[in-house]
């Protein structure tokens, strides 16, 4: 079955409140994964979400776990990084896309139109129970 936009982006995404820099961390998430780069993200589950199992993560707030994750890093051999970054890659280029982003919004829009239309012609659906 077809996801609806909102579903195809991850949860903490999805709010209204949304901040520039949450955003922007994501799309560079997004740009690093596109480019083929393994990926070490915190463990919040709108990274998780994204990138699955297929980049290093650590524990959000926890600064050994960080620490312990790039010395892991820096001792995995390239054959691992390559594969990682193989995996993102895939990821980003099947779940984000442009296709995949236009679609989604084409598909917002229709769902927008279809409501307004309906409440149009069912107007106590726009009324406040009182």
């Amino acid at each position: 079955s077809r996801q609806s936009p909102t579903q195809r982006v991850p949860p903490r995404f999805r709010s209204p409140g949304l901040s520039r820099p949450c955003l922007i961390r994501w799309v560079a998430l997004l740009e690093a994964m596109s480019y083929h780069r393994p990926c070490l993200v915190s463990d919040i589950e709108a990274n998780v979400e994204v990138v699955g199992e297929a980049a290093w993560k650590f524990a959000t707030k926890n600064t050994f776990d960080l620490k312990d994750k790039l010395e892991e890093i820096l001792r995995s051999d390239q054959t691992r990084m390559v594969e990682d970054g193989r995996k993102l890659h895939e990821i980003v280029a099947k779940e984000y896309s442009w296709a995949v982003i236009i679609g989604s919004v084409s598909v917002a829009y229709e769902e927008a139109l279809k409501a307004k239309i309906i409440n149009k012609l069912v107007p106590e659906r726009n009324t406040v129970p009182g």
